[in-house]
């Protein structure tokens, strides 16, 4: 299912000139946030596309994150058996309201501490 996830997040990526132009140097937590609406409020096949593209983006940290993975014990998670993805994009989503002051970082780096601050490996 991450697979899945991660492979559709890669083909959004490819075929959306937006998500393209946007990501540059990096994918900035503020434009991940704009990405990652809640589902009642996709209306637009656009939104659908975007919507989807953060979840496979947060799949994707939270499946390359894990503890003992990275070379930041800061940014490592141990997610549980039975989080879905659409959890981990609310914990991502929360994350960022609580920290606006953090909205111009790397989204990757972002949703990897809010995952850590979630789950963490200790």
């Amino acid at each position: 299912m991450q697979m899945r996830m991660v492979l559709l997040a890669l083909v959004t990526l490819l075929t959306t000139s937006s998500a393209r132009s946007e990501v540059g140097i990096y994918f900035s937590a503020n434009m991940m946030l704009d990405y990652c609406i809640d589902k009642s409020d996709a209306k637009t096949a656009q939104q659908f596309i975007n919507l989807n593209f953060c979840r496979g983006y947060v799949a994707a940290i939270g499946a390359n994150s894990q503890c003992g993975q990275t070379q930041d014990p800061d940014y490592e998670h141990k997610i549980p058996a039975g989080v879905t993805v659409d959890q981990l994009v609310l914990i991502f989503r929360k994350y960022m309201h609580d920290h606006p002051e953090k909205l111009n970082i790397d989204g990757t780096f972002i949703a990897a501490e809010a995952l850590a601050k979630a789950f963490p490996c200790k």
